[in-house]
């Protein structure tokens, strides 16, 4: 039996110091994937010369450079259309892998369940304090159908992301589940409409890092979140997603943006159907903490004080 391919694909700009890290970390994995695409976004620094030098001494990397800036989702799913490899990892410049063994590990997983859309790992970020913060989905390891998916969110959100699952390419590719409406958060719809339509396992662990930057794309872009979200409202209602819409419904996955999501719903009364009374209380919660001074120094001593995760 041939071995199932791998490709990493890793969107870029202007991050030249930073793209060392991210594939010495890739390229020193047990498994070491048959392709590393890199998509540069039409960078100004000196990335080009880096991925040079990087893919002068492995050839697996490949370079794909826009001569103009696409931004984030055309960037990032460029990589997709072009490799042909079974399965695909995605991870920003900033993000890098701290398990060498993870690539063997999870294709091992999707070789031994082939209906499986993906594989996921707990989600990692260290904050600039030097604080590592990980969210679990549950306790155990094992295989999760849509359904189930869909009631482990309902219990706490938990972010499905690109850079903690490896992902069946022929999952990916189906209409209506890349999504580029959903702007910066085009990888957590796409892991999400994964998920609701092939299931996942999930494999308890930190196997990457996300550091969290105050100048970072995540972090500059939750103030312009609204809109985006508007905007996947919008693509649900569309015949390609016909078949996740109840999962997103019985999940209330769109909670994962909270007080945001809760803001962009009660102005949408045909939309409701993704509301729930544990996000209204999570949004009164969120607003109330950030209108009182110190309401949330007050609202962390509180949660320690009970034993509180």
């Amino acid at each position: 039996m041939a071995r199932s391919s791998l490709a990493v694909l890793i969107p870029n700009y202007n991050d030249s110091q930073l793209l060392p890290r991210v594939l010495n970390s890739v390229l020193s994995q047990s498994r070491v994937p048959d392709e590393v695409w890199v998509s540069d976004d039409a960078s100004t620094d000196n990335s080009l010369e880096v991925l040079e030098d990087f893919s002068l001494r492995h050839p697996q990397i490949k370079v794909l450079r826009n001569q103009q800036n696409a931004g984030i989702p055309e960037n990032s799913f460029r990589p997709f259309r072009v490799t042909e490899c079974d399965y695909i990892y995605t991870l920003a410049t900033d993000e890098y892998l701290v398990d060498p063994d993870i690539f063997q590990k999870a294709s091992d997983i999707l070789d031994s369940y082939p209906t499986l859309g993906m594989v996921c790992w707990d989600h990692t970020t260290i904050h600039p304090d030097g604080q590592i913060f990980s969210v679990r989905l549950q306790e155990s390891a094992g295989a999760l159908s849509p359904d189930e998916v869909a009631q482990r969110l309902a219990l706490a959100p938990f972010p499905l992301l690109t850079n903690n699952a490896l992902m069946r390419r022929s999952a990916c590719m189906e209409p209506g589940t890349l999504c580029p409406e959903a702007a910066w958060n085009s990888d957590w719809i796409c892991c999400l409409n994964i998920a609701f339509r092939h299931g996942l396992y999930y494999l308890p662990g930190i196997y990457n890092h996300f550091p969290v930057r105050s100048d970072g794309i995540a972090e500059r872009s939750r103030m312009f979140i609204h809109q985006p979200l508007r905007k996947i409202l919008d693509v649900l209602n569309e015949r390609a997603y016909a078949d996740v819409r109840p999962y997103y419904v019985k999940s209330k996955a769109i909670a994962f943006f909270i007080p945001e999501s809760v803001e962009v719903l009660l102005t949408r009364p045909a939309n409701w159907e993704y509301l729930s009374l544990r996000m209204l209380v999570r949004y009164c919660k969120v607003k109330l903490v950030n209108m009182i001074p110190g309401g949330r120094r007050f609202l962390k001593r509180l949660k320690k004080w009970r034993g509180l995760k």
